[in-house]
């Protein structure tokens, strides 16, 4: 992905096992590997290289009351496709991340 204005592309500048963060001119991008999320952003000005610090900042853009209500669907839909007790472990699961409690 182009992301930077002088024509390179982001570079990752932060990664744990289950966050990537990329920061580039254009974009800052967190993949959420234990989510199955990435969240492109505006690269403001931030603690890009810290983690935790951009694993909040891009929970805080899914959590935000636009966002939640497409985000809490689309896990639904794939925990129900996994079956009836299956599915109700593994969204108790997906909330509890996104809620920020493990």
């Amino acid at each position: 992905m182009q992301t930077r204005r002088d024509g390179n592309s982001a570079t990752v500048v932060a990664r744990r096992e289950d966050t990537e963060v990329s920061f580039g001119g254009l974009c800052a991008c967190v993949t959420l590997h234990d989510l199955g999320v990435s969240v492109t952003m505006n690269p403001d000005e931030g603690k890009w290289r810290d983690v935790e610090w951009a694993r909040r900042k891009a929970l805080d853009v899914i959590l935000t009351p636009e966002t939640v209500v497409d985000v809490l669907a689309v896990i639904c839909k794939i925990n129900r496709d996994l079956g009836k007790e299956e599915g109700k472990k593994e969204l108790r699961q997906q909330i509890s991340c996104l809620l920020g409690v493990r």
